[in-house]
């Protein structure tokens, strides 16, 4: 974000440049005809010597219009003339990493399949993963299973999927949830996760990583007077400030409902304020965070009575404000089949203030979603978006224009688990699908990255017999 004074002062360069071109002849800007291109020089199309150098109209730069296959180059100065860009005609979508179709999206609603082998990225017990887009590919991140030392692991990923180099283990606390992440302006990524501090004292702990993985400063513990045992924390970096949300385990009651918390930090991890995102949340549903305009929307959990089941509560903060609490208070939305408990939930942007969740429940196959305004109005009511047999658990939702992906993992019914990813389009409705059956290991955790129109999913695969392995699928059309 370009700051007040850097603006005043653009603004009062580019004042002194139209003054000293008006003081030579040259036109200003206000005399400029619509439709006449102009070089770096400041010359005009317009047939005329416009910089005193002798030469007519050069320097002017191409046009460019369309987007995809539909790209379109011109000229940007014909005889004293700017000549009309038309861009090229769309064509059906083919599989071809090409946005045949000019929407903006490579390969989209084309079948989705494995285009490559399954890679074992690592043979241990995983208990979350995260995948995360580089510079120069991907970076894969995950938390093993002994809690008596630091347990996060990371290994680059080419485009491929493939392993660059060893895998190393990150210099923190021993993770108990978690972790999750959130990228930065300056690169790598803000992370945060359960840590523990002594004996069992479980704490909200937030860690700067360059693209490398490596720490980029200390670790900072939030919301220190509550332990966050049982679910993995959200967090969110709104631009200026970091956002931080977890489901407490701190003051359990006798219903086994816990306060959901939220804290604010500045841009170095200082804590600055706090508060409950609700005093009957739970660690099923914990906070997911997404950035609109001028708000950001958040889904938890909710449970306000032990035989209600746990419910979401949907709301929103002021994207500008540093320290304030909810702008719009939690609302709660309870299941639509009107059974079971809330299990899973994502949440993205559909554009400027309005926000698309998608959730599960323990006890109905497939997934619904739903649509909710910056002021907290439902802008669309739960519809089912995943049918099927299989009942979807852990998922994660990421924008890929020209909407979103979807992945999640199934639980058991009919003796196997799943795998499933879906392509939704702007209004959430499915428009190619990859779901995948296993009798023997159960995948969970998946994290998923959309890079060059392929889907890779980065999961958890636990077997009964201890061999188990981090495997990262790569998705696309053939």
């Amino acid at each position: 974000m370009i700051s007040t004074s850097l603006a005043s002062s653009a603004k009062v360069a580019l004042i002194g440049i139209t003054v000293a071109l008006s003081s030579c002849g040259a036109r200003t800007p206000l005399d400029i005809g619509v439709g006449e291109g102009s070089g770096a020089s400041g010359e005009r199309c317009n047939g005329k010597d416009d910089d005193g150098d002798g030469l007519v109209d050069e320097d002017i730069a191409p046009q460019q219009c369309g987007r995809g296959a539909c790209e379109e180059t011109v000229p940007g100065c014909v005889a004293g003339v700017v000549p009309p860009c038309h861009p090229r005609t769309p064509s059906p979508e083919i599989c071809d990493g090409i946005d045949n179709d000019c929407n903006g999206a490579v390969d989209e609603g084309l079948p989705l399949e494995a285009v490559e082998e399954v890679h074992t990225v690592a043979r241990e017990t995983a208990l979350a993963t995260l995948l995360a887009e580089t510079p120069q590919g991907l970076r894969a991140f995950w938390r093993g299973a002994d809690l008596t030392i630091p347990n996060l692991r990371t290994v680059a990923l080419d485009r491929d999927g493939s392993s660059v180099g060893g895998t190393r283990t990150i210099p923190t606390r021993p993770i108990d949830e978690g972790p999750r992440l959130t990228p930065l302006p300056q690169g790598g990524w803000l992370f945060g996760y359960c840590g523990l501090i002594g004996g069992n004292d479980h704490r909200f702990t937030g860690l700067e990583l360059d693209f490398s993985g490596n720490p980029r400063g200390p670790e900072r513990t939030h919301l220190g007077q509550y332990n966050c045992g049982g679910s993995a924390p959200g967090v969110h970096f709104t631009g200026s400030r970091q956002l931080f949300g977890m489901a407490t385990n701190s003051t359990i009651s006798s219903d086994w409902r816990t306060p959901t918390m939220y804290e604010t930090a500045t841009l170095d991890g200082t804590s600055r304020s706090a508060g409950t995102l609700g005093s009957s949340g739970s660690p099923y549903v914990p906070p997911r965070f997404a950035q609109g305009a001028t708000r950001i929307g958040f889904v938890t959990g909710s449970r306000p009575t032990l035989d209600g089941g746990v419910k979401l509560a949907i709301g929103a903060f002021d994207a500008h404000a540093a320290d304030a609490p909810p702008l719009v208070p939690p609302k709660e939305i309870a299941n639509p089949d009107g059974v079971g408990t809330m299990r899973s939930a994502t949440i993205a942007t559909v554009a400027d203030d309005r926000f698309l969740v998608v959730a599960a429940g323990d006890q109905q196959p497939g997934a619904w979603r739903m649509q909710f305004a910056g002021d907290g109005a439902i802008a669309e009511s739960p519809t089912q978006v995943i049918d099927g047999d299989l009942a979807f658990d852990m998922l994660e939702l990421v924008p890929s224009a020209p909407g979103y992906v979807l992945v999640g993992s199934a639980t058991k019914i009919g003796g196997a688990y799943g795998l499933g990813a879906f392509r939704l389009n702007r209004a959430g409705a499915i428009t190619s699908q990859w779901v995948t059956r296993d009798a023997v290991g159960e995948p969970a955790w998946p994290s998923v990255v959309v890079q060059g129109g392929r889907i890779y999913v980065l999961y958890s695969w636990v077997t009964e017999h201890a061999q188990n392995e981090v495997r990262l699928v790569v998705l696309g059309c053939r």
